[in-house]
């Protein structure tokens, strides 16, 4: 979205929960009290420069009906098509009783730890679809084309209605 602010594209119904709404578009920084977005944002841009991978321990706010509830956050950084490092993995495990909604966290630790990651895009590899040799088929019956066979000769279309009538 902008530097330092990373939107969830994807969200479980838990972290749902921790909001009270739908999280889904939001950015990350929504699950965090504003006075520790700042260190949130420098450990998340740190992530799309270097290609290190986040882990951050948070503990959520206290107060009526909001008990001791502790998470771990980690985001790990996946290249475009492109080669560019502007996507990313992550997840949020909590431990506690999310009790009174909304939760925000007001701590953020924050460690990072390298990552290996290609220079490149790979290619994939797939595996052929229908192998050569009869001995990779196992006990596996032959296989026949998907379709009707093109060389066999057209016959006139089936009815798509029948008449049944039962006098009994």
């Amino acid at each position: 979205m902008a530097p330092g602010i990373v939107r969830l594209r994807v969200a479980g119904s838990h972290l749902a929960d921790l909001m009270g709404m739908e999280v889904t578009g939001l950015p990350l920084s929504s699950f965090l009290m504003p006075d520790v977005r700042e260190d949130a944002r420098d450990a998340v841009e740190r992530v799309f420069r270097d290609g290190v991978a986040l882990h951050a321990g948070m503990e959520a706010c206290r107060g009526l009906g909001r008990g001791v509830l502790s998470a771990h956050l980690l985001l790990l950084p996946l290249r475009s098509e492109g080669g560019r490092l502007d996507r990313a993995l992550g997840g949020i495990v909590t431990h506690g009783q999310i009790g009174r909604v909304p939760r925000r966290f007001d701590s953020f630790a924050a460690r990072h730890s390298d990552l290996e990651l290609p220079a490149a895009p790979v290619a994939p590899v797939t595996p052929p679809l229908f192998p050569k040799s009869p001995a990779l088929t196992g006990f596996a019956e032959a296989q026949s084309p998907f379709g009707p066979d093109p060389e066999a000769p057209r016959q006139s279309p089936a009815p798509y209605l029948r008449l049944v009538v039962s006098n009994d």
